[in-house]
């Protein structure tokens, strides 16, 4: 027991840093290019939100699919894992390119939005140099995964930081020497071109270690899908399960609207910690495939959502504000915060236990669990007209409350206990 927590511990100190800053600077980045496109230009910002969310969508299941080659089985007599990194860089080239052929078919049907905009605002060229970063995307966080599960150097760090710099280094210059017209045109060649040197850098460590080949796997490309992709298309249910709420409290309220997307942003952006520990958890399980859920795990999560839980504790009438919240909405309803506070303290509990059961190559029953209780619960709940004319923080507390039941169900199916279980049923290992 005490070797099995010095090691866990050992990978986790080791990793946490680095896992971390590969999700942060992504996200920070595309929030700060945001808002720079929103104070800039602000009917622009509607185009580029609106490009921006159409594409993501399909780019959301090839993404999350590759999170899970941390989850394949390494082979002793490859330590670098060639087999995987080509056989999955095959596959990440199939999905970019079924990825850029879906955004393609998207912007065939948007004449009526690009046609809302003047002519001399570049919509249409905007799509395409979008559809281009989209494709580099995919490639780039294929590379980020597996550097950063395979190899213990600071590889991924890089690249993302060569991605991240100059993006936003020249995007605040470009907010201050630009013409608001077309400044989110620019902003996107940005990212594309950012995208672009952050694949050759990617390219260029991979020829360095060797690992190009023209051998592929099938195996271990089924393995991947069997495990990851289910968490793909599982978050992108759940994404136009958020979007159906969006448009039912549009008519209910538009205040339940903006303090939704602000909870969602906060969560998203103080769950990093969380987001990087279950990854870690998740592969070094996979690598000890005896290796239980013992109260260490918990107490590590604890750890990674307590300076979360404390910010938006104790500083949530600064924080909120910077969202744009209004005062007046928080002097309303001051549960709002322990609202938001109840929603990472949920999405946290469930993403230890569905990266502890992807380690096992249980993925599929897990995200039917999810969506079903997103869809039967959260929706329903709001499409019901219970939350009519209630608070804003019962809308925050209907969703932790649905990934408390998702987490409740996955217990109960899995016959798991709070603080240690074993190998689940029909766990599937990669070959």
């Amino acid at each position: 027991m005490y070797t099995h927590a010095s090691n866990y511990i050992k990978f986790y100190i080791s990793n946490i840093l680095k896992f971390s800053a590969n999700r942060f600077f992504p996200y920070l980045g595309i929030s700060l290019v945001g808002i720079l496109v929103a104070n800039k230009n602000f009917e622009e910002f509607s185009f580029f939100s609106y490009i921006s969310s159409a594409f993501i969508f399909p780019a959301t299941i090839a993404t999350f699919t590759f999170y899970a080659i941390g989850n394949l089985t390494p082979s002793p007599k490859d330590p670098k894992n060639r087999d995987i990194f080509n056989s999955i860089f095959f596959l990440a080239l199939v999905f970019a390119s079924l990825v850029a052929s879906a955004c393609s078919v998207i912007l065939l049907f948007s004449f009526t939005e690009i046609s809302a905009y003047p002519t001399d605002y570049k919509a249409k060229e905007l799509a395409v140099w979008y559809i281009i970063y989209i494709f580099i995307y995919v490639l780039t966080s294929f590379f980020n995964c597996y550097y950063e599960a395979w190899f213990k150097d600071r590889s991924s760090n890089i690249g993302r930081m060569i991605g991240f710099v100059p993006l936003i280094t020249l995007a605040i210059i470009g907010f201050f020497i630009h013409n608001p017209l077309n400044y989110s045109y620019s902003v996107v060649v940005l990212m594309t071109t950012c995208g672009f040197f952050e694949l050759i850098y990617y390219l260029y460590i991979s020829r360095k270690n060797r690992l190009f080949s023209l051998h592929v796997n099938l195996e271990t490309m089924r393995t991947l899908i069997a495990i990851g992709a289910p968490q793909g298309f599982g978050l992108a249910l759940q994404r136009l399960a958020f979007f159906m709420v969006n448009k039912r409290l549009l008519l209910i309220d538009k205040d339940f609207v903006s303090v939704f997307s602000v909870a969602i942003s906060i969560v998203s952006l103080l769950a990093i910690p969380v987001s990087a520990f279950t990854q870690i958890h998740s592969i070094h399980v996979t690598r000890n495939r005896t290796e239980p859920l013992h109260a260490y795990p918990i107490l590590l999560l604890l750890a990674s959502a307590l300076p979360s839980a404390i910010l938006i504790t104790c500083f949530d009438n600064l924080i909120l504000p910077l969202y744009g919240l209004r005062a007046d909405l928080l002097g309303q309803d001051p549960w709002i915060s322990l609202g938001i506070l109840a929603m990472l303290l949920s999405t946290a509990s469930l993403m230890l236990v569905t990266a502890h059961l992807r380690a096992y190559g249980q993925s599929v029953a897990p995200q039917i669990i999810i969506n079903l209780s997103v869809y039967g619960v959260y929706v329903s709940t709001v499409f019901s007209g219970f939350l009519d004319n209630r608070p804003l923080s019962y809308l925050l507390f209907t969703y932790a409350i649905t990934f408390l039941v998702c987490l409740l169900l996955l217990t109960a199916r899995e016959r798991l206990n709070l603080l240690k279980f074993g190998v689940p049923k029909g766990a599937l290992h990669a070959q």
